[in-house]
């Protein structure tokens, strides 16, 4: 069990009773996150990076990939996509084909299924480099 957790049953005497009981609309919606049964796959790699490959290759598309899917077999979730843009500045990467192509992959999954579905980069700047973009990524993504 997570730490977390362990640390509020015991707060509350390992009690179910001090908790509220749920509201009927809440048992029959989905809750916010299901537990993760599935990943996209995506990697990014600028035109710069591109140049300079030999020199300095941790950003590689193979080296990404590859971090990726080990990361989502150390979890046991099922890849259901891979997407990768080469040559795409991290400031414009919603514009990346690729990316767009994803996205519009996950629109048409059923919602029980995106739930359950995380996108795996390996590090932040290699989804994109603007804030703002991803944190609006991420509302598209949760449907606000």
């Amino acid at each position: 069990m997570n730490p977390r957790f362990e640390a509020l049953v015991r707060a509350v005497g390992g009690s179910s009773q001090a908790f509220p009981p749920l509201r009927i609309e809440e048992e029959k919606s989905l809750p916010p996150y299901l537990p993760i049964k599935y990943a996209i796959l995506r990697q990014r790699l600028s035109k710069q990076e591109a140049r300079a490959k030999g020199k300095m290759d941790i950003d590689g598309i193979d080296v990404q990939r590859a971090r990726n899917t080990a990361y989502v077999q150390r979890h046991g979730w099922e890849i259901i996509g891979d997407y990768t843009d080469a040559d795409l500045s991290g400031e414009v990467f919603e514009e990346g084909e690729r990316f767009q192509a994803m996205m519009r992959f996950i629109r048409k999954l059923p919602e029980e299924k995106r739930r359950a579905t995380v996108i795996v980069f390996k590090a932040p700047d290699r989804m994109g480099r603007e804030v703002r973009k991803m944190l609006n990524v991420l509302y598209e993504l949760q449907g606000e």
